[in-house]
């Protein structure tokens, strides 16, 4: 049986990457933003708070979270729980939120799946061929 060695993974300090990260994208979204819808006329205190906090807790916890599982779990375990999230998203969204499923929704969910086949066809050919 062959043995599949992983790449070394780098030292990171989880803040600081996931930190650069987050910026990075908002760098890259506020022109749009802007050019979408302009700069706001005016920032009430409760939607701003809410923002701040979306921005801060959830999203900044998630990201060093995410970096801390690519550090010790490595980046392809990360990559295949994240071709999980939409399914998740949509079983979810029908069993607590009673949301109705469009018929576009399987189209994409078979999309989903045939990228996570594609992608990982040589690991599955392997999985069979031990049986």
């Amino acid at each position: 049986m062959r043995v599949r060695r992983h790449a070394p993974r780098p030292k990171m300090p989880p803040i600081a990457f996931a930190t650069a990260s987050t910026l990075i994208a908002a760098i890259v979204l506020l022109p749009i933003a802007l050019i979408n819808d302009g700069i706001p006329q005016s920032m009430p205190l409760q939607p701003s708070l809410a923002l701040f906090y979306a921005a801060l807790l959830p999203t900044a916890l998630a990201a060093i979270i995410r970096v801390q599982v690519i550090t010790t779990a490595g980046s392809v375990f990360m990559s295949l729980t994240s071709y999980q999230v939409p399914v998740w998203s949509v079983l979810l969204g029908v069993t607590l939120m009673g949301e109705q499923l469009p018929p576009q929704l399987f189209i994409a969910l078979l999309i989903i799946l045939a990228g996570i086949g594609l992608s990982q066809s040589r690991a599955l050919s392997d999985l069979f061929k031990r049986r």
